[in-house]
């Protein structure tokens, strides 16, 4: 569905980051200039390996999206570093701090309550 100022794609996708460091984490990424996103490579059409080897797919495209958007609040250019996540180990990167977002296909669990904030309603507003 599209309007003139947006398309909103309710997906199901989580965007998590660590709750209990969310600001800190937040001007680290205006700090350095890059934000770290975990996505997946296994996952088609949301992530997966092209001909060449490089991760590609909606994932992706909204990574980038989002690095957009950061650098237009943060009034400074911020880039994108995706990192391939996969199941078993998405939520420890985000844990270890390996990522800052987690941008994948993800099931919300009580267990993952007060670790990560997510887009309410897991939409996606591009």
């Amino acid at each position: 569905m599209k309007s003139d100022k947006a398309t909103t794609i309710g997906l199901g996708l989580v965007m998590a980051m660590s709750s209990a460091a969310h600001a800190d984490t937040l001007q680290n990424i205006i700090d350095k200039g890059e934000v770290a996103i975990g996505v997946k490579a296994d996952f088609a059409p949301w992530g997966m390996r092209d001909t060449n080897g490089n991760v590609v797919g909606l994932e992706i495209d909204l990574a980038n999206d989002l690095a957009r958007k950061l650098s237009e609040q943060a009034g400074k250019e911020i880039t994108a570093r995706t990192v391939v996540v996969t199941t078993s180990n998405r939520m420890e990167f985000l844990e270890q701090g390996r990522i800052d977002v987690l941008l994948a296909t993800a099931l919300l669990h009580k267990s993952r309550e007060g670790f990560i904030s997510r887009i309410q309603g897991g939409s996606w507003d591009a």
